[in-house]
């Protein structure tokens, strides 16, 4: 049972002497930039796998009856075809909300990832995904300490089969999930729903995670293990288990680790490689007599010098060896020129065509490897040109191939990735009465897609007009055996991304906003034209952009205020450039949001620029003037990650969780506890919360900073901005979560999904759109909303959809005179009502 190795992050123009650390913010701006489709990172469990694109979105493909695949569904797997028409493989699913991922590690049933903000955020099997729960999680939730606040400052993480752990800034190991055999390394065999320190004051830079047994690599070349022992995968060829950190004997200049079901093996500085556990032969490529070392009793517990010998190299043939990958019992060396090797187990095909297990290093066909992931009876491998290939056992179609025969490295399979997608919702509400979903469990006949409510325009996308539909029906089938991978909606009509990177639009076009120069209704997806390679589309009002591959912006539609961004306000019924200024075309883009009437465009140095109607301040800029060209930059707070627009105002989520709002506040959708309109951007309510403790009952919590105490009664937590503590309310703020996404599309409120799966919205709250169970306005983020486990939230004028882990997995709330919120009627709902027949 196999693990996997720690996920390795590469871009294209990185050496693989970023193993062991996140890259940094210059590498991850070559990697945005490079905007072509592929993978930067890898990693291979059991049965399933993992690839993060260039873009930061992750992809996950093979067995999910834990949910380990993050869609947000359980018991769907990704190797079986889902468009027999066009005889094309289902693509490996995105990971539902998760955008800025820098490194992925997959186990057997659960997988997490290493994001930009220093965070860890995993899904799958409940009690291992430290987030204090129990419960299964489809979609990533955060990874919290016992304290109940996440884990900070993370740069180097690894799964196990049960278990997972990551190194933090100060060099401390944190682990969480099952201690079978104390693999977590506090001393106990105690499970852990939150993470755990591990004992002692090792500075340790990287962390690797056996099926039982977990080592970490110090800054000084050390190697130290903890947990299961019972095939001498600590090192120490005892065979007796530790359940806190030893000192793998004679391993000095380790530069990095990879951990198989039960071995373990290191690259030293000096190119070479050293391996010990079980078994010795197959694991540690030796083709020597074992001699046996005994213990007292006359009992063998080890194989010291020979397989287990760690003053050897492995095999003289391994030499300039840069990294190094473990399956269950076999393991993969990358070399320096980008030649692989691999030994042990042969169990299907898991090293090469067949036949017995070579205990020597065999050469695995394959040329212009960067990255190697190994897991289970299965390896995939990481080109230059950011194409995956997997080889091996496909248990549960854990190749991406669309089936469940083993493939040997000869025939290994280019995992078709398809488009990175940043800032994708699955999830759309229209403006004007209507809610749109990517059904990631469609089938050929029917299509993926399901909308409902209004359909006078065509909005609906059934290929006809027809009065309002009440519950979610399937649209039409898109054209050329195409299907969405994200859909967005404006006023009446909508945009999708298909897994061809093109766009295709439907409904109410009479100002253009379908992009293919035909003006008026179209009540069937038809392309857009003149595009090319899209990553992303966004919609407006009456207007829509996408960004394309190569960092521009293109937009089409109505344009009276400068909304699309070309430097006039003329209406454009197919798509033209977006400009910073004349003639000088904008860049570097990674994801576009619209309001009404403007736009903002995040780059992937972080800053934002927006254009357009500024009346109330929606560029925040400090003004009030329109802008025609993508010229204005607002001054955040830290660097964005994402951006969403509402009707007159912006909201923006930094890469520390925190949210900054600017424009119209009339309903309080800025979240600052005010209703003032803003020309500059503003922090939501204790969104710029230092440091926060959650409080069960009335408590003395100290440590919200060095020297602050307060006192706080149930319901809140202590809040330090600087050396004075403060107690807030958990409903009435951003709270311990922090912010992980956003959604102000199209209305006057606005909402955030925290880190720990809450929901929390504020602003206009006239039809029951917040889901509290009243028709208040909020000026400040309120979490009282019944909904958990969210991964995907729209809202759009007066209505709010959310999608989420647990059956059922749809809910809306707020106006429903159209049949939006998807029930059956066309009641208003002021709390969620979760729609059944999805």
């Amino acid at each position: 049972m196999s693990l996997r190795l720690r996920a390795v992050t590469l871009t294209l123009a990185l050496a693989l002497a970023t193993l062991g650390r996140p890259a940094s913010a210059e590498e991850l701006n070559a990697g945005r930039s490079a905007r072509a489709r592929g993978a930067v990172a890898i990693s291979v469990g059991y049965t399933s796998a993992c690839a993060v694109l260039k873009d930061r979105t992750v992809r996950c493909w093979g067995t999910n009856e834990f949910g380990q695949l993050g869609t947000g569904q359980l018991d769907i797997t990704g190797m079986k075809p889902t468009d027999p028409a066009s005889e094309t493989i289902h693509q490996p699913a995105p990971v539902a909300g998760l955008n800025d991922a820098i490194s992925v590690s997959v186990g057997r049933v659960l997988a997490c990832a290493l994001v930009s903000n220093g965070t860890v955020r995993c899904w799958g099997a409940g009690g291992t995904l430290g987030d204090g729960t129990l419960e299964d999680r489809p979609a990533p939730v955060t990874v919290l300490t016992s304290a109940g606040t996440p884990l900070w400052g993370a740069k180097a993480l690894s799964v196990g089969a049960g278990h997972a752990c990551a190194v933090v800034a100060s060099g401390d190991v944190y682990c969480w999930g099952s201690s079978s055999e104390r693999q977590l390394g506090d001393g106990t065999a105690t499970d852990r729903l939150f993470a755990q320190r591990v004992t002692g004051t090792h500075r340790f830079t990287d962390v690797v995670a056996g099926d039982v047994h977990t080592c970490g690599l110090r800054s000084d070349g050390q190697v130290w293990c903890w947990g299961g022992n019972l095939k001498n995968q600590l090192g120490d060829f005892s065979g007796t288990s530790s359940g806190l950190p030893k000192r793998v004997p004679e391993i000095a200049n380790a530069r990095s680790l990879a951990a198989g079901a039960t071995h373990t093996c290191a690259t030293l500085a000096s190119g070479t490689l050293e391996c010990w556990g079980d078994t010795y032969a197959q694991s540690t490529g030796r083709d020597e007599t074992c001699t046996a070392v005994t213990d007292s009793d006359g009992g063998v517990i080890g194989c010291r010098g020979v397989y287990g010998n760690q003053k050897k190299v492995a095999d003289p043939r391994l030499t300039q060896v840069k990294s190094v990958s473990a399956g269950t019992n076999f393991s993969c060396a990358l070399l320096a020129g980008g030649a692989v090797h691999c030994w042990g187990s042969n169990d299907l095909r898991a090293i090469d065509m067949g036949g017995p297990a070579p205990r020597h290093p065999n050469v695995v066909p394959l040329t212009d490897t960067i990255a190697l992931a190994s897991g289970g009876s299965s390896s995939c491998a990481l080109d230059a040109k950011g194409d995956v290939r997997c080889w091996g056992a496909n248990l549960s179609g854990e190749l991406g191939d669309g089936t469940d025969a083993p493939r040997g490295p000869d025939t290994a399979y280019l995992v078709p990735l398809g488009k990175p997608v940043l800032g994708a919702k699955a999830l759309s509400s229209g403006g004007a009465g209507f809610t749109c979903q990517v059904n990631a469990n469609g089938d050929g006949a029917n299509g993926r897609l399901k909308c409902w409510g209004l359909n006078a325009s065509g909005q609906l996308g059934t290929g006809a007009t027809s009065a309002p539909r009440l519950t979610p029906g399937y649209a039409a089938i898109f054209p050329g055996g195409e299907w969405p991978l994200t859909v967005d909606s404006g006023n009446a009509f909508s945009c999708s991304l298909t897994q061809r990177g093109r766009v295709l639009c439907w409904g109410n076009g009479t100002l253009g906003a379908l992009g293919n120069g035909v003006l008026g209704v179209q009540t069937a997806p038809a392309s857009v034209t003149g595009l090319g390679d899209v990553q992303q589309v966004a919609t407006g009002g009456d207007h829509a952009c996408a960004v394309l591959a190569d960092g521009a912006v293109k937009c089409w539609g109505h344009n009276v205020f400068g909304q699309l961004g070309d430097g006039s306000t003329t209406q454009r019924n197919t798509p033209v450039p977006v400009f910073i200024e004349a003639g000088k075309p904008l860049d570097g883009a990674v994801q576009v949001a619209l309001g009404a009437y403007h736009g903002c465009a995040l780059k992937a140095d972080g800053t934002l620029r927006c254009w357009g109607y500024n009346g109330y301040g929606a560029l925040g800029t400090g003004n009030t003037t329109n802008t025609v060209y993508a010229s204005a930059t607002p001054v955040l707070a830290g660097r964005a990650v994402a951006v969403s627009a509402g009707w007159y105002h912006t909201a923006v989520l930094l890469d520390d969780g925190r949210v900054q709002t600017f424009g119209y506040n009339g309903f309080g959708e800025l979240g600052d506890n005010t209703t003032t309109t803003r020309l500059s951007p503003v922090l939501t309510t204790d969104s710029g919360c230092a440091h926060a403790v959650t409080v069960t009952g009335a408590a003395l919590v100290s440590g919200c900073n060095q020297v602050a105490t307060a006192v706080c009664a149930a319901d809140a937590y202590c809040c330090a901005t600087s050396w004075d503590a403060t107690c807030v309310s958990e409903t009435a703020s951003l709270g311990v979560g922090r912010a992980v996404a956003l959604s102000a599309t199209g209305g006057h409120s606005t909402c955030a999904i925290l880190g720990n799966g809450a929901l929390t919205c504020w602003g206009a709250n006239d039809l029951g759109q917040l889901g509290d169970g009243s028709s208040v306005n909020r000026a400040t983020p309120f979490r009282a909303t019944p909904a958990v486990g969210v991964s995907q939230v729209s809202t759009e004028r007066a209505h709010v959809c959310a999608a989420r882990s647990g059956a059922p997995q749809l809910g809306c709330w707020g106006a429903n005179a159209q049949g939006q919120v998807g029930d059956g009627t066309t009641t208003p709902r002021s709390t969620p009502v979760w729609v059944t027949s999805f």
